[in-house]
């Protein structure tokens, strides 16, 4: 992420927290997001860029991705192994 996006977000965020109240921003969170000229984005589809993006720049994040989803199933399908061991 180029240091110049990094430094336009934290001014944004500055600039709206000056004017406005954290409760303000949580309260009016269904407005912001109902922002016409900000079209709504599948998040299942923002995930399958990202990973996309992550392959590309580094191909041998592909077996770290595999091995996690199947420590996941494992975990997934056997419970017994996620309780607490009395030694």
């Amino acid at each position: 992420m180029p240091i110049s996006t990094i430094y336009s977000f934290w001014r944004d965020c500055s600039y709206l927290f000056s004017r406005a109240s954290f409760s303000d921003v949580i309260k009016n969170i269904p407005q912001i997001l109902e922002d016409p000229e900000h079209p709504q984005h599948n998040p299942v589809m923002i995930l399958v860029r990202y990973v996309w993006n992550v392959l590309n720049v580094a191909p041998f994040s592909l077996y770290v991705i595999l091995m996690v989803a199947v420590l996941g199933v494992i975990f997934y399908l056997h419970p017994e192994l996620t309780k607490k061991r009395e030694w």
